[in-house]
C-alpha cells in the first residue's frame, strides 16, 4: 500500500506534466491508455511467473499513479462541463461503487491462472474502452470554450430540482 500511495501521490504531477507539455486532456487520455496497458502487462507477468517480485511492486506504484491521474482527468472534464459538477460527482460515485461490486464479485470466481488471465483481459479491455470513448467521443474543446448556460445541460431546465423553486 505504501508503493501505492507513492504512485497516486506523484500520479496528478505526472497528468500535469503530460497536460501541461504534451497538448491538454487528449495527451492525458492516451497517457491513461499507455499507464493502463503498463499495468496490467506487469500484472499479468507478475501470473504468468508466479512469484514475487519487483514487477509486483512496478504494477502496485502504477496503479496508483494511474487512479489518481484518472480521478483527476474526470473531476476536470466534469468541472470543466457541467454547471453542477457535485450532482455529477456523486453519480459518478455510485456508478464507480456498482461497477466495483460487480469486479469484486467476478474475483471472487477465479480459481485458476486461466481465469485470473480472463478477468485481468476483461479489466483492461474495459478501462481502455472507457479512455477511447472519452478521447474519440468527448469534445475537450467545446467544452473549455462554453459558458456555463450552453455546457450544462441542466441549465436548460433552471438547475437542478428544488434550485429553481428557492429562488
Amino acid at each position: 500500500m505504501v508503493i501505492y500511495g507513492f504512485g497516486a501521490m506523484l500520479g496528478g504531477q505526472i497528468l500535469g506534466i503530460v497536460n501541461d507539455k504534451f497538448g491538454g486532456s487528449k495527451a492525458v487520455s492516451k497517457a491513461n491508455i499507455a499507464l493502463h496497458i503498463l499495468i496490467y502487462g506487469s500484472l499479468f507477468l507478475c501470473n504468468e511467473i508466479h512469484e514475487f517480485n519487483f514487477l509486483c511492486f512496478f504494477a502496485g506504484f502504477w496503479i496508483g499513479a494511474a487512479d489518481s491521474s484518472m480521478m483527476t482527468q474526470i473531476q476536470v472534464l466534469i468541472s470543466n462541463y457541467f454547471k453542477y459538477p457535485g450532482q455529477v460527482m456523486a453519480i459518478l460515485n455510485i456508478v464507480k461503487t456498482f461497477s466495483m461490486s460487480i469486479m469484486i464479485f467476478l474475483a471472487s470466481f477465479i480459481v485458476s491462472k486461466e481465469t485470473f488471465r480472463w478477468y485481468f483481459i476483461i479489466q483492461i479491455l474495459i478501462n481502455v474502452a472507457c479512455q477511447l470513448n472519452v478521447l474519440f467521443n468527448f469534445n475537450f474543446e467545446d467544452s473549455l470554450k462554453a459558458n456555463d448556460e450552453k455546457r450544462s445541460p441542466l441549465a436548460e431546465s433552471g438547475g437542478p430540482p428544488g434550485e429553481h423553486e428557492m429562488q
